[in-house]
């Protein structure tokens, strides 16, 4: 239970966490000032690799907890395995995803990119450490909407960010349909 509230509500606490750092972040002359981008630049680098790190960190726990209850692989094997398939899986299949993410969402530049990935690199550690797990991609979006929000409601793209919720919805609600129709199939062989 306390895994789907926290599904559901860690969209809603990046998007509010986004939308304060944004405007806090406005004040600061670094992150306003159009001659600063290279501050800018650095921190949304130095901010992305932590979250690329923690993502590394949830994903591929999320990915082989599984295979690693099988007791036949040891951590680093499955670890190793679990981060060459997320890393296959980014260089091709996972490119339309974060074109999505990236362009479509909320139009950010960017000060309020390095404002969603501090959002993000800050709440998924937190409910990693907590023994939880999110997603990377609601942490971010959330964020997103958030920033974008702070800047004014014509950022975002209310038809792709309503179609976001609906897949957070239809996607877990079809993993359990499938693996209840795959061990009911396989116990009736």
């Amino acid at each position: 239970m306390s895994l789907a509230v926290l599904w559901v509500s860690a969209p809603l606490i990046t998007f509010i966490e986004g939308y304060i750092l944004t405007k806090c972040l406005d004040l600061v002359p670094q992150f306003v000032d159009s001659g600063s981008t290279r501050v800018i630049r650095r921190s949304l680098v130095l901010i992305g690799g932590a979250a690329s790190l923690v993502m590394g960190e949830n994903y591929v726990s999320n990915a082989t907890a599984a295979f690693l209850t099988t007791g036949i692989p040891g951590d680093l094997l499955t670890g190793a395995l679990g981060g060459i398939g997320i890393a296959s899986g980014v260089l091709t299949w996972g490119s339309p995803l974060l074109e999505r993410i990236a362009f479509d969402v909320v139009k950010v530049d960017m000060a309020m990119a390095t404002d969603s990935q501090l959002v993000q690199g800050l709440v998924v550690p937190a409910t990693v450490l907590a023994g939880y797990f999110t997603s990377m991609n609601q942490a971010l979006i959330g964020a997103m909407a958030g920033a974008g929000f702070a800047r004014g409601r014509e950022t975002l793209d209310q038809r792709v960010a309503g179609a976001v919720p609906r897949g957070w919805v239809v996607g877990p609600l079809a993993g359990m349909i499938l693996e209840f129709s795959s061990c009911w199939f396989l116990q009736r062989i």
